[in-house]
């Protein structure tokens, strides 16, 4: 049930897509130090990484995915929505995919962790103003 809460921050037109949240952030405070701004694009260049050529790639039994598609039909397939033609692709699989998952939620943990800290020490740092409305 963890990778299926992370999986929102990774879906594009989900609310707290990660890149959508760091842009609002961005908006929030003053980036104007090269420094800060380039970690911002960082972070959101990992949010891309995760879902795509950055994110390990795997080809078992001949069939080569990303980690994040992997894990996404782990959990589309067993733990959502019971989709079986993701089921019986990923139990093809020898429980690689559940494997995958594992890791892939580690990798979004991490990118959270990330935001969110790098977000706290900006605000610490008097960096983080309110958005008028």
């Amino acid at each position: 049930m963890h990778g299926a809460l992370l999986r929102k921050y990774l879906q594009e037109n989900n609310d707290v897509f990660l890149a959508k949240v760091i842009g609002s952030i961005e908006q929030s405070m003053d980036t104007s130090d090269p420094e800060v701004a380039g970690t911002w694009k960082r972070l959101r260049d990992d949010c891309e990484d995760i879902k795509t050529s950055g994110s390990i790639r795997y080809n078992i039994n001949g069939l080569d995915k990303h980690a994040h598609t992997l894990a996404m039909d782990e959990l589309y397939s067993t733990l959502l929505h019971g989709d079986l033609k993701r089921w019986k692709r990923n139990r093809s699989l020898g429980g690689m995919a559940g494997m995958v998952m594992f890791d892939w939620i580690s990798q979004v943990e991490a990118l959270v962790v990330k935001v969110t800290g790098f977000w706290e020490l900006a605000n610490r740092q008097g960096l983080v103003h309110e958005i008028e409305t």
